[in-house]
């Protein structure tokens, strides 16, 4: 009997540590979502006509952004074959291009991020961030 009541024991110990709890992280996205009350009132062309003037400012703030950006940029060269990402993270999830080996980018700003310095830059229009450590300035 007390040994029938050990090895339940036992077994449900095995049982509830198994049982852990997994850290889950989550990565801010911005997402844009229309609910149904949203621009009930517009018939479809108006609200073509709205998706496309705010498509329309939407490129026009991007250009101007990219313009101060390029006044205020350093220009740089790769030290490796290096991962151009969205956000200052090697997760995968966030991959746009791989760089080449000495390619010349323009520095726009330093971020520090999880303890590691990223240096966010432009190369060939597209903006991202790397790892400062491949950035030779």
């Amino acid at each position: 009997m007390n040994l029938k009541k050990v090895i339940l024991s036992l077994f449900l110990i095995i049982i509830l540590a198994s049982c852990s709890k997994k850290e889950e992280s989550y990565e801010k996205r911005d997402v844009k979502i229309d609910s149904v009350f949203d621009n009930v009132n517009l018939s479809k062309e108006d609200k073509k006509d709205n998706e496309a003037k705010e498509d329309l400012k939407e490129d026009s703030n991007k250009v101007a952004e990219n313009q101060d950006k390029a006044d205020e940029s350093t220009v740089a060269r790769t030290n490796a074959e290096v991962n151009l990402r969205e956000s200052p993270t090697t997760k995968e999830d966030n991959f746009i291009t791989s760089l080449p080996n000495n390619a010349e980018v323009n520095i726009l700003e330093e971020v520090q991020a999880n303890g590691e310095a990223w240096l966010k830059i432009s190369y060939r229009g597209r903006e991202g961030f790397v790892k400062s450590d491949f950035v030779n300035r």
